[in-house]
């Protein structure tokens, strides 16, 4: 299959929708793949396409790489989670997040290989406060050289 944004966008939403708390609740309220900032339940997570990146292997094949930020919100306020609530939760969403990555590392046969570049954790209060995380993650993949 040759991948583009569209199919691996919407195969890492499916990976994030179905990821599963200790109590088998799927931990994200909403997964969005596309920017939002007008969320209806916490936590959640927007994915992003971010940019890419080829490499000709030989005269038949290209590396391509895929990237796309996801970015994971929880709320802290006094009538949803306390800053110390807040800030354990997301740790635990950021570490369920990574253990998925580390146990499907090719997204079900789907992808060469997926490769978590990047991740900060944070805090803002710009329209509410929030802890949030950004994970960078890159996508590779053979696709046909068609030069």
């Amino acid at each position: 299959m040759t991948q583009t944004y569209a199919n691996l966008i919407g195969l890492l939403k499916t990976k994030l929708e179905g990821l599963l708390d200790d109590d088998d609740n799927a931990i994200f309220k909403n997964v969005y793949a596309y920017g939002e900032n007008e969320f209806e339940g916490y936590p959640c997570a927007v994915i992003l396409d971010k940019g890419g990146a080829g490499q000709v292997i030989d005269t038949q094949r290209i590396e391509r790489a895929f990237t796309f930020d996801i970015f994971l919100y929880q709320e802290q306020s006094k009538a949803g989670k306390t800053k110390s609530e807040a800030a354990t939760n997301l740790r635990t969403v950021v570490d369920h997040v990574i253990q998925s990555f580390d146990q499907d590392p090719q997204l079900g046969g789907i992808v060469m290989r997926v490769i978590v570049v990047d991740v900060s954790l944070d805090f803002t209060s710009r329209n509410g406060t929030f802890n949030f995380a950004r994970f960078t993650v890159q996508l590779n993949d053979l696709v046909n050289n068609y030069s």
